[in-house]
């Protein structure tokens, strides 16, 4: 007799058939990858606003040289339901020396949004004139 948390006996519990678990689909399957591809030289970088649900999977940030000590990369949530759900989602000093290439994944179960959501990227500060490029990367729900 096997035993397990809590004392349930696990020989009663159903088997489970591999068809009746649900599987999260692999990136490969994704089928309307979207990628917008933003370059500039201010602190402002962009905001995502899809007209449809969406599914953010990355943010993908360069720099040309590196950022002073301060100059922040944050990403937010600007929620459609109103500003007591906004929500930063990312935030870091490229101030760190040999900061040129940043990768932010997303793409869990958490990371879904509605239409109205919007996703601020945004660079606190970049006193130097620095060159970036970014590209956010997400599906249509």
């Amino acid at each position: 007799m096997l035993v397990g948390v809590r004392g349930l006996l696990l020989s009663s519990l159903p088997r489970l058939d591999y068809k009746e678990v649900n599987m999260a689909k692999p990136i490969t399957d994704k089928l309307s990858l979207i990628r917008t591809n933003i370059t500039g030289n201010t602190a402002a970088i962009t905001t995502l606003n899809p007209a449809a649900d969406f599914h953010l999977l990355a943010v993908k940030f360069h720099l040309a040289t590196a950022l002073a000590a301060g100059e922040t990369l944050t990403i937010t949530q600007d929620a459609n339901a109103g500003g007591a759900y906004d929500t930063v989602l990312f935030t870091q000093d490229l101030g760190t020396a040999g900061t040129l290439d940043i990768v932010i994944p997303f793409g869990g179960d958490e990371d879904f949004y509605i239409a109205g959501d919007q996703i601020v990227v945004a660079l606190s500060a970049n006193v130097g004139g620095d060159v970036w490029g970014c590209q956010i990367l997400y599906e249509s729900v």
